[in-house]
């Protein structure tokens, strides 16, 4: 025994404290002598390429490893190899991560193995790539599998297809245990300004989030603070639209934005408000970004200095696929006759109208031609296109009746309800006679300030109906029909 000690001391470094530390284990080993030691080392060298720094650590980590026939390790590892295709290099990883594995027999190695791929859907050779990730798993038994499994699936709200998937991206998850799953949540919650249903929808979505410690997830959180001056429920936005965002490094991070910066003349300030808006941007390789970029610039003909703009004003313009803005443009063509470099120009002066749903724009194409109306007016004012399509031809009808003029005003005009805008139009006809658009559009304080009645009363006074409906339109197509009958003569 106490040749087994002074070779760990004096060959291996082992210190007075450590043998004594390890004393009980070290007593199951009184028949090792120093030789022995020399010939595993020698072992582990030829075999699985240990150092000598390497082999020091794996028996100060499990010392019953110099009781280990070579014959009983090869044949471990020829079951790893038939049983999940891991080969010698991985192996010798593996066993340095996780030693205790040597310990395992193989009829208790091979119940597990089968027991994971049963359980979650696996085939040995899948399995296989998630023990090379996570060697612990195989010291889990099968009670505490499904113990935190169905704790995960409570917990975090996992159905049995989402657990295997998280299982598959964070093979480590079921090594944490349901005491720390909740410190993580709750850490979350208050770092991020979330509540523990948002913490968990994003964690469903990147199970990663439950590999970070506190002090990794601060170092990003101030990433964000000292680059952009974000506070942590900003980061907490950024993070419910993009959950894999606090998984970046920050150096990752910080390349990203210095390339967007320097590309598209950003200052910090506005790439803040960029990123603030469409945090998604962050998620795309620098590759990405410069393609999108490319794109922009050759197909689009905007300028790097002119995308910056739009992008201040657009941000998620920079997350759209390029391949769906080519047919956004065709589809657009085809709706409204436009020539390629027009239906570029309303995309670039109106980003929004991409994300608008494509039978949606058919509809209200069809309002627009009841009315009269032609492509350059879409040209002149895009926005249009964002109204609801049910009532686009009611509101232009009051619109034009009320100003006789034929330009679209702004988006606010059709945004706001046909009752409200019918009822204001009356109660100021008879309240001051003359008045401008912008006055029936104001917001509900402002018009309630102004002129001293509230948003219930005035829809009380002056509702409308399906006949002031039918008189509208009546009244419509009579003077357009007039004016044309004019233009013809």
């Amino acid at each position: 025994m106490n040749d087994l000690k002074n070779v760990l001391k004096k060959r291996y470094g082992w210190t007075e404290q450590e043998v004594k530390d390890k004393a009980f284990q070290l007593s199951y080993l009184s028949g090792i002598s120093a030789q022995q030691v020399c010939d595993s080392e020698n072992f582990f060298s030829k075999r699985y390429g240990f150092t000598h720094n390497d082999f020091c650590c794996l028996i100060k980590r499990r010392p019953a490893i110099l009781c280990y026939t070579e014959e009983r390790l090869i044949q471990t590892q020829d079951f790893f190899f038939q049983a999940l295709q891991i080969g010698c290099d991985d192996f010798a990883k593996i066993i340095f991560r996780k030693p205790m594995i040597l310990s395992y027999n193989k009829q208790l190695l091979k119940q597990r193995i089968d027991f994971y791929c049963k359980y979650f859907n696996l085939s040995h050779n899948a399995f296989g790539k998630l023990f090379k990730i996570q060697p612990s798993l195989i010291s889990l038994d099968e009670r505490l599998i499904i113990q935190r499994a169905d704790y995960l699936k409570s917990k975090i709200g996992f159905n049995k297809e989402g657990i295997r998937k998280a299982f598959i991206l964070m093979p480590s998850l079921l090594c944490i245990g349901s005491h720390r799953i909740d410190e993580k949540i709750d850490f979350y919650s208050r770092h991020l300004d979330l509540t523990n249903e948002e913490v968990k929808k994003c964690v469903r979505s990147k199970p990663g989030l439950m590999s970070m410690n506190e002090s990794t997830i601060k170092d990003k959180t101030n990433f964000f603070k000292d680059k952009f001056g974000f506070i942590n429920s900003d980061i907490g936005k950024m993070e419910k639209v993009i959950p894999s965002l606090l998984c970046y490094s920050s150096e990752n991070l910080w390349e990203k934005c210095v390339f967007c910066m320097q590309e598209l003349s950003f200052s910090e300030k506005e790439f803040g408000k960029v990123i603030k808006r469409a945090p998604s941007i962050l998620g795309l390789s620098q590759q990405t970004l410069q393609n999108k970029i490319d794109f922009f610039t050759s197909e689009l003909k905007i300028t790097k200095e002119k995308l910056g703009k739009l992008l201040l004003i657009s941000p998620k313009l920079m997350t759209l696929n390029e391949e769906s803005i080519k047919r956004k443009i065709d589809f657009y063509i085809r709706t409204f006759n436009f020539t390629k470099e027009e239906a570029a120009r309303i995309i670039v002066e109106y980003p929004v109208i991409l994300s608008l749903n494509e039978d949606s724009v058919v509809e209200k194409k069809q309002s627009i031609s009841e009315i009269g109306l032609n492509k350059e007016c879409i040209l002149k004012n895009p926005t249009i296109l964002s109204a609801p399509a049910s009532s686009l031809k009611i509101k232009y009808m009051m619109f034009f009746l009320a100003f006789q003029r034929s330009d679209f005003l702004n988006l606010r005009w059709y945004m706001q309800s046909e009752k409200k805008t019918w009822a204001r139009l009356k109660y100021l006809e008879k309240k001051q006679g003359n008045f401008k658009p912008a006055n029936v559009i104001v917001n509900k304080t402002k018009f309630t300030n102004k002129y001293g009645i509230d948003n219930d009363e005035l829809l009380a006074k002056y509702p409308l109906s399906q006949e002031d409906i039918d008189q509208i339109s009546n009244s419509f197509y009579a003077y357009a029909n007039k004016d044309e009958q004019l233009k013809q003569e």
